[in-house]
């Protein structure tokens, strides 16, 4: 699956089902885990809005597809 194409609402299901996860981790854990997948919170002083940078990998090389269809093995 390409980044660009996740939905926020896959997003929000991924982001839930994250935080039952977290709930079930030992707390003396949590603090490496979290740092994996949190690049960085940013917080608006004026307005104390806050934005989570989340480091999340999305792997596409099994969505990818040969450009002309099938392609027959190299030759050795």
């Amino acid at each position: 699956m390409a980044l660009q194409t996740i939905t926020e609402e896959q997003m929000c299901h991924f982001i839930e089902n994250l935080a039952e996860e977290l709930k079930e981790k030992e707390k003396s854990k949590l603090k490496g885990l979290i740092a994996l997948l949190i690049e960085k919170i940013a917080l608006d002083p004026l307005s104390l809005e806050c934005c989570i940078h989340y480091k999340i990998a999305v792997d596409d090389s099994l969505t990818m597809a040969s450009p002309g269809g099938f392609e027959p093995p190299l030759p050795p």
